[in-house]
């Protein structure tokens, strides 16, 4: 991607939790050191300046205001939904607003998912959504509105269903702790789907591929008897940890739900601050329980990147 219309690549990347980086392109395949993407009041792109920041961001670059430049395209799959940001320079030297202005359904729900393409699935002019990730499957948001004004309909499947997701939990929950199968063997895209769309066959249709993250869990045979016994305390306390963590996490997302059920914006919610402030003290006490976890695993971890195929029908 050409960011500023140089003439030379540039590469975007997204970032679970801090956003968009930028990696400008030198020429002869030098870039500079990747730096968050920034607004036009200087404010960056994850961080608290755009009320919340992204997780688990996708970024697309389009001329969604036909106005002859690229603006910014943002998927959140947790928080925001999809947003834009105009442009409000030029292609040469994009400045692009800090306002978001969210893009939804004609349902009026927000489109969610970890990687986001624009495209036009069904070939008829008009660029579509499509959804990676969300319930560990692919959606399609199709384009009922024109080419200039789009509107999106709710999302209906391409790969997986509304199982998916909750058939992959249970499956997750009977191996915590556990050894799991080869990657090799494994018969579904793990977590953190990427999506790309090509012609993998060469038969003139769309296929879908999806880069995955998999972890090979094995059993850790270097540790003794002392170790395990103090493995399960550290467990059961990092369980109980979660426990609570989850909890408060329902509530939030119950209060942002009806919020947002009721139309209000649910960055402009607010969350009452002793649950805030319990969140972040659980958070702290997990983060100085994870050395002490990795040092007394039952278990090593070693992490996969995979890519799937499939073909379109």
């Amino acid at each position: 991607m050409d960011t500023d219309n140089d003439g030379i690549l540039d590469i975007v990347s997204s970032s679970y939790y801090n956003g968009g980086f930028l990696f400008k392109g030198l020429g002869n395949g030098q870039y500079k050191k990747g730096e968050n993407i920034v607004f036009a009041d200087g404010s960056k792109m994850g961080s608290k300046d755009t009320k919340g920041g992204f997780t688990g961001c996708s970024i697309n670059y389009t001329d969604w205001d036909h106005d002859g430049d690229n603006d910014l395209l943002v998927s959140d799959l947790f928080n925001q939904g999809t947003n834009v940001f105009i442009n409000e320079g030029s292609d040469k030297n994009p400045k692009y607003s800090n306002k978001k202005i969210p893009v939804k359904t004609v349902s009026n729900n927000p489109i969610r998912s970890f990687s986001l393409l624009y495209y036009d699935w069904d070939k008829d002019g008009k660029n579509d959504f499509i959804g990676g990730g969300l319930g560990l499957a692919v959606v399609f948001y199709k384009n009922i509105g024109t080419k200039n004004e789009p509107k999106f309909a709710d999302f209906e499947y391409l790969i997986g269903n509304k199982d998916s997701y909750s058939k992959k939990m249970k499956y997750w929950a009977s191996m915590r702790g556990k050894v799991n199968e080869k990657p090799s063997e494994s018969e579904w895209p793990e977590d953190k789907w990427h999506i790309s769309i090509a012609d993998y066959n060469a038969d003139g249709k769309d296929d879908i591929l999806i880069g995955d993250n998999y972890r090979q869990i094995t059993e850790n045979k270097d540790l003794t008897e002392e170790g395990k016994k103090k493995a399960i305390q550290l467990k059961q306390k990092m369980d109980e940890l979660n426990r609570i963590s989850n909890s408060l996490r329902s509530e939030i997302r119950a209060i942002t739900s009806k919020a947002r059920k009721e139309g209000t914006d649910p960055s402009k919610v607010k969350i009452p601050e002793d649950m805030i402030n319990k969140l972040n003290d659980i958070t702290k006490q997990k983060n100085q329980l994870y050395p002490e976890l990795r040092k007394y695993s039952l278990t090593n971890s070693e992490a996969f990147g995979r890519v799937w195929v499939f073909l379109r029908k």
